[in-house]
């Protein structure tokens, strides 16, 4: 690949990173010559990658320009940016304000959820314990952790350490449950049994947000937690101060979700609000969902704590103070690829892998309800940057700077950003146009729906709204017309969601919501039954069929991604609503 695409992929989210892989050359048996010299001199090896000029003032002062003018471009109320280069942090530039309500300033000491970043820090922390002999990446999990279990019993002590921290587990994602669920590490731990395992670990790179906690928390068994709750939890969090942050002098980095709100220098989260076509707030309870798979995604940290985190991994594992964290070689196995993904890009332990002209890249995303954080450095070249967002779809103005950085550094002409500003404004019209073929909710078409239900839910009508009660906040959902009992989403980060009421055999009325829907039937539903109920609600569907007609929506489906928004329909005719989310993901750590 043309050096010029391979350095402006950098700009993209890890999965999406160009590379290329050099092969070997075999090597001939020395006990018989071959009968024939080869047809061609094999090539030389390539040339090492050279470390790229440091960036000039003037061209740090181009990007800070252009950084403020993408947070307009891409309704991001603020960011933070950081250039490491040459083992050192280089640059640093803060943009924008904590919130669209609170208009102070971000600045280099302000937190922000990294959400899928933490990753990398857990397998940071378990390379210190394999750099002790306290811990082996081929562990089985069940050693550490013995209520875990797949849903295929057979398969459970096949599960190591480096499946957990590698998502190859065989588990499928399962994201919406983190906005609904509340479980502590033990009720998280026997939680994985409840979603059935799709192939046998180590087969297939499953993406795996409950698992991967998992894992974090088996590391605190390693280094001597009991097998509890809170010494799982407190463990866990205790060894990651110590080994990681506190040496690394990451002094505003913490997992203590109400200390982080408390202080006044936090960013608030974000999404699209399409009423406003503009950057709405998330209450920011809901970002209280990363808490129960804190080793996933549930860190708070600023730009320079992060920019010193990634200066470590650039250095091999030695801080920028000069102190050795871990070692080389047990670092080295979280920046190797486990399993290969898309084309030559892979996966390794916390880190997406791949590998280029600049040599190695190691690269992670991260994205809460209402964050988005990228972090990408090339070791060999010792060249990385860090960006934070306080906003959902800052997912575009990470990609728009990373590009922008990259020509900078390398000299490259300017590739523009026509595209991305074209994905947003796409996104924002058919955010606007689903919305507005929403219904109101009749009270009256719910009212034998409202009370409490399993998962410590509750339903109730509220300004021609189906308001859903979770242990996180509110979500609230408008109707489909012509399509009794159907609901969408209208909460921000959630937008889209389809959620569906129901009577089962047993006359319960029932609660689902899933990430689409196909066929009529939500995708991967979570369903919860309203407690107390005895008898039937709804005589005329007394073998559990939706009250309504959602079964019979028409299937012109198509996709719709809840942070592109690319594919959404734009006519004047009104939408086919499956059509619009049969494959909504939802947020989740990303």
């Amino acid at each position: 690949m043309k050096q010029r695409a391979w350095i402006s992929a950098m700009g993209c989210v890890w999965g999406r990173v160009g590379c290329a892989i050099g092969l070997c050359a075999s090597v001939a048996s020395a006990q018989e010559p071959p009968t024939e010299p080869p047809s061609e001199p094999a090539p030389p090896p390539p040339a090492p990658a050279q470390p790229p000029p440091l960036l000039s003032d003037e061209a740090w002062a181009e990007l800070e320009a252009y950084t403020e003018s993408a947070l307009v471009a891409f309704d991001v109320p603020g960011a933070a940016l950081a250039l490491i280069q040459d083992g050192q942090i280089q640059r640093v530039g803060t943009f924008g304000v904590l919130g669209v309500d609170d208009p102070a300033p971000v600045d280099e000491e302000t937190r922000f959820m990294i959400g899928s970043v933490t990753k990398s820090m857990t397998t940071t922390l378990a390379a210190t314990l394999v750099s002790e002999g306290r811990l082996e990446w081929d562990d089985p999990v069940s050693d550490y952790l013995p209520s875990f279990a797949l849903s295929n019993s057979d398969w459970t002590p096949l599960v190591r350490i480096r499946d957990a921290l590698g998502h190859t587990s065989g588990v499928p994602r399962s994201d919406l449950s983190l906005f609904i669920d509340f479980h502590r590490p033990m009720g998280l731990i026997e939680s994985v049994a409840d979603i059935p395992a799709v192939t046998a670990p180590g087969e297939r790179f499953e993406y795996q947000n409950q698992v991967f906690a998992v894992g974090g928390f088996a590391l605190a068994r390693a280094a001597g937690a009991r097998n509890r709750n809170d010494d799982l939890a407190s463990t866990y969090e205790r060894l990651m101060q110590r080994r990681v942050f506190n040496p690394l002098r990451m002094r505003r980095t913490t997992f203590d979700f109400q200390a982080a709100i408390r202080d006044d220098n936090h960013a608030f989260p974000h999404a699209m609000d399409a009423a406003t076509a503009g950057a709405g707030s998330i209450a920011i309870g809901h970002e209280r969902f990363a808490l129960p798979v804190a080793p996933a995604g549930a860190v708070w940290s600023s730009i320079t704590d992060m920019a010193r985190y990634l200066a470590m991994h650039l250095r091999e594992g030695v801080s920028v103070d000069g102190a050795r964290l871990v070692s080389a070689s047990a670092l080295e196995e979280t920046h190797t690829a486990q399993t290969v993904l898309e084309g030559s890009t892979g996966y390794g332990l916390g880190w997406g892998v791949s590998e280029g002209p600049l040599g190695k890249v190691l690269a992670h995303g991260g994205g809460t309800a209402g964050f988005i954080s990228q972090v990408v450095g090339a070791p060999s070249v010792d060249y990385g940057w860090v960006i934070l967002t306080n906003s959902i779809d800052g997912i575009r103005l990470v990609s728009a700077v990373g590009r922008h950085l990259s020509e900078l550094v390398f000299g490259l002409p300017p590739q523009g950003d026509a595209d991305l500003v074209a994905a947003h404004a796409e996104q924002e019209a058919g955010l606007a146009q689903f919305l507005s073929t929403l219904a109101p909710v009749d009270a009256d078409s719910v009212a034998d729906y409202l009370g409490r239900y399993e998962r410590r839910l509750t339903l109730s009508h509220e300004a021609d709204e189906l308001v859903v009660g979770t242990v996180y906040g509110e979500l609230r959902f408008k109707a489909v017309p012509e399509q009794e009992g159907l609901f969408f989403c209208t909460t921000n980060f959630l937008l889209g969601a389809p959620a569906q009421l129901a009577t089962d055999e047993q006359g319960r009325a029932k609660f689902s919501i899933g990430f689409g829907v196909e066929n009529g039937a939500l995708v991967n539903p979570i369903i919860a039954a309203r407690l107390g109920d005895e008898r039937p609600r709804h005589p005329g569907h007394p073998h559990g069929k939706p009250h309504g007609k959602p079964h019979g929506v028409a299937a012109a489906q198509r996709a719709f991604d809840w942070r592109q928004l690319a594919n959404a329909r734009r006519s004047n005719d009104a939408p086919d609503h499956l059509e619009f989310s049969r494959r909504f993901s939802g947020p989740g750590l990303q």
